[in-house]
């Protein structure tokens, strides 16, 4: 059987389907690459690091930003107090939070903390 030809047939390969699992495949280069990649300067290398050091910063700001937005929020809109003399937004909630769990910013609320403050919560 002879291989068909056409008219508008260039002789470019569209697709390469020398795919690995199939029976047909050939490694192009079993050695390796044929460019090794190139090793890059110092300056080069730093400059890289600071452009990604960059970019992460970058990232968490805006995650810090976000955080400062939502506990903003929290304070002056979510969790404002309606009763009168009561704590004045998430400032009443920070205290039961650090105050009556045990739990402080700098470790163990012990003995330091008197019963006054935390009913003041």
């Amino acid at each position: 059987m002879a291989k068909k030809t056409y008219d508008d047939d260039d002789g470019r390969t569209i697709v390469n389907m020398n795919v690995e699992g199939m029976p047909w495949y050939r490694p192009e280069n079993p050695d390796g690459p044929a460019n090794p990649p190139e090793q890059l300067t110092k300056e080069e290398s730093r400059a890289a690091m600071w452009g990604a050091l960059k970019a992460a910063l970058l990232v968490a700001g805006i995650f810090a930003l976000g955080f400062f937005l939502f506990i903003l929020f929290c304070d002056k809109v979510w969790f404002k107090s309606k009763k009168p003399g009561g704590s004045d937004g998430a400032a009443g909630l920070w205290c039961v939070l650090l105050l009556r769990r045990g739990t402080a910013l700098f470790g163990e609320v012990g003995e330091n903390v008197k019963q006054e403050e935390v009913d003041a919560c």
